[in-house]
């Protein structure tokens, strides 16, 4: 949760803590809802807080893995290329066998099923010219893995925007209820001394703005006209 959201959040959790010392005041049904209304956003907020940072996590792991994964599966991809060289391929078959433009996963990806379906059609005479009898298997499993480690990438980044999203939500809701509250202490007979301050106080997000002190005047003060001497 960035800086700004946070402030909020801490902010709408003070309002809560001193709605909730003021049950006397808040004591009708409409009072008690907006106060338990404040209190589920508080904790939602907290709650989706958590998800999104284990989703950062989730995608900064997922990258990772992404990383490494992208590195052998293209030092595979180029073996089989290298392979099939010396494989007497069709001319269809052979023009399969070009390594992928490194610059796109999906690039990668779509060449590397291209590849690995063609060489799994030639496996016999492939392992013939020097590919390792399971390599193929190691292949395929490898593209899966790449594939499986991009689409938790995608879904990290899925679940921190839709955290995001809530939040605001949540947000959104907390200070419309902080709003009715604040408008039924205003208008409360029993309303305990300092309660409104207490309550603005609680819901302002960071610290109050102080006033700027009086600049001087600019006109300077007229010299002082000298008294005469005593002659």
């Amino acid at each position: 949760m960035n800086k700004t959201l946070r402030k909020r959040h801490d902010a709408q959790k003070k309002a809560h803590g001193v709605a909730t010392g003021l049950s006397d005041v808040f004591a009708t049904d409409g009072a008690k809802k907006n106060v338990a209304t404040l209190g589920s956003t508080v904790a939602d907020v907290a709650g989706q807080a958590t998800e999104q940072e284990q989703a950062r996590i989730d995608r900064q792991d997922a990258v990772a893995d992404c990383r490494t994964l992208r590195r052998v599966l293209r030092g595979e991809i180029s073996l089989v290329v290298k392979v099939s060289a010396l494989v007497k391929l069709e001319e269809s078959d052979a023009k399969e066998m070009q390594s992928p433009d490194w610059g796109s996963d999906d690039n990668l990806l779509f060449r590397a099923r291209a590849i690995l379906n063609t060489a799994t059609v030639h496996a016999e005479r492939f392992v013939a010219e020097g590919l390792p009898p399971d390599f193929l298997t190691m292949l395929a499993s490898q593209i899966d893995r790449f594939a499986a480690a991009k689409a938790r990438v995608s879904d990290a980044v899925q679940r921190f925007a839709a955290a995001t999203e809530t939040i605001h939500q949540r947000l959104s809701m907390g200070k419309q209820a902080i709003g009715v509250l604040e408008g039924l202490l205003v208008n409360a007979p029993n309303a305990p001394d300092g309660a409104l301050v207490q309550l603005r106080q609680a819901k302002r997000i960071g610290p109050r703005v102080k006033e700027a002190p009086a600049t001087a005047s600019s006109t300077p003060a007229p010299a002082a006209t000298p008294e005469p001497k005593a002659a």
